[in-house]
């Protein structure tokens, strides 16, 4: 085989070995449903301050949460770990600590002041009613 074939080889062999990477380290699809606040830090110390908080990710980049106070509906965008809540009264960039099917861990500052907030992801309401039953 001559130098000239082996170097096209080479090429079609780099070519199909250079995939596509995700944009994003996270898919959207995995945030998908209701996540409801289990534990929040603030400054590094357990608070209370945001009580019942939720984040309930909707399709097309839809976000409602109560995180301000009152329930607002945002758009999101997701790149990499940065998660950004855009629009409303409380604009917000997050970094995902990590997520699992039933765990979101979410860091961001707000007002100056860090908090670390852990989330459940909550069980549909019917299956919720069975387990009452």
């Amino acid at each position: 085989m001559s130098g000239r074939n082996l170097f096209f080889v080479f090429l079609l062999l780099l070519g199909a070995s250079c995939q596509d990477e995700p944009d994003s380290a996270y898919q959207t699809e995995m945030f998908l449903g209701r996540w409801e606040l289990s534990e929040a830090l603030r400054n590094g110390e357990p608070t209370q301050t945001l009580g019942r908080a939720f984040f309930e990710f909707l399709p097309e980049n839809k976000l409602l949460t109560n995180l301000a106070g009152v329930q607002e509906e945002y758009t999101y965008e997701l790149q990499g770990e940065q998660l950004s809540q855009k629009g409303g009264r409380l604009p917000l960039d997050m970094k995902i600590d990590s997520l699992s099917d039933s765990t979101l861990v979410l860091s961001m500052t707000i007002r100056d002041t860090p908090f670390k907030l852990t989330l459940n992801r909550a069980r549909p309401e019917a299956e919720q009613e069975e387990t009452l039953q």
